[in-house]
């Protein structure tokens, strides 16, 4: 960078936003590390199978009611078993989300239906 671009409007915006690029990287890791410890919870509709997933969704326990063992036959057993996952991962996924908002709340948030790069790879796909 030559002397005289320090005053340039363009050099100059390009390091503030490299500079709160940096903040929000660390901001939204942080975040995620906190994330990690966290625990949540989640049950099939009977509430006879209790799934905990941590906060990156990684699976910590499962308990099955001595009723659920009972009543349920293994089909519905397994069925139940991965409602209570699934509501547990639901819950972490929400938790995330909330987190991100908190985080990124003042960003635009990006089109979900608009894909950047559909052009790009329709042209590429088609040849």
């Amino acid at each position: 960078m030559k002397r005289d671009d320090a005053f340039d409007p363009v050099t100059a915006d390009i390091g503030r936003l490299v500079h709160e690029i940096a903040g929000h990287t660390e901001a939204i890791a942080a975040t995620m590390l906190e994330l990690e410890h966290r625990k949540l919870t989640g049950s099939d509709g009977t509430g006879g199978v209790t799934a905990t997933v941590s906060g990156t969704g990684q699976l910590l326990e499962v308990l099955v009611t001595p009723l659920a063992m009972r009543e349920l036959d293994h089909v519905e057993l397994a069925e139940a078993v991965r409602e209570a996952i699934d509501a547990a991962r639901v819950a972490m996924a929400d938790e995330l989300t909330e987190a991100m908002n908190a985080v990124t709340g003042e960003l635009p948030q990006p089109d979900p239906d608009h894909d950047p790069f559909a052009r790009y790879l329709d042209d590429l796909l088609r040849g």
